[in-house]
């Protein structure tokens, strides 16, 4: 199939005029250290989802395919979930090693920083990228350990 000159220059045009708006970057806060209370644990084993309705008729053919609607299966992927309860909400991290060191209702010191999405834009027009939005988009959680006596 041939694209004609014209379509192709309003294209290059148009995908030059979106690069040339908005900036976005992510920043993060330093580390932010508070005491929490692990409210839950749970394993997840690995598993496979039909997409649509979670029924595969044809499983025992093949576990990835389900030959009467013609579509992949998803793969989920096993995951030891932990949440903590802190004084800026709850933190959740997928991590064995963090699963295995904890016990539900214990308290624990949390680490944590803050997300933020900034965008620029070139408001003056004279070629430089101008801060022009801070917003909040949430918490990374870092690290867990047990309180210092």
């Amino acid at each position: 199939m041939k694209i004609n000159k014209s379509l192709l220059s309003i294209l290059t045009g148009g995908l030059i005029l979106l690069a040339g708006c908005k900036e976005y970057r992510t920043e993060y806060s330093p580390q932010t250290n508070t005491v929490g209370t692990v409210v839950e644990k749970k394993h997840i084993a690995e598993h496979y989802l039909n997409p649509i309705d979670n029924i595969n008729p044809m499983r025992h053919i093949d576990p990835l395919f389900d030959m009467k609607k013609g579509r992949m299966l998803t793969k989920q992927r096993e995951e030891f979930r932990v949440v903590v309860n802190t004084d800026v909400g709850s933190l959740t991290r997928n991590d064995k090693g963090l699963f295995n060191s904890v016990e539900e209702n214990s308290h624990m010191n949390v680490s944590y920083r803050e997300i933020y999405r900034l965008t620029y834009d070139d408001l003056n027009k004279d070629g430089t990228k101008e801060l022009v939005g801070r917003e909040f988009i949430g918490y990374e959680f870092l690290d867990i350990a047990n309180p210092k006596p």
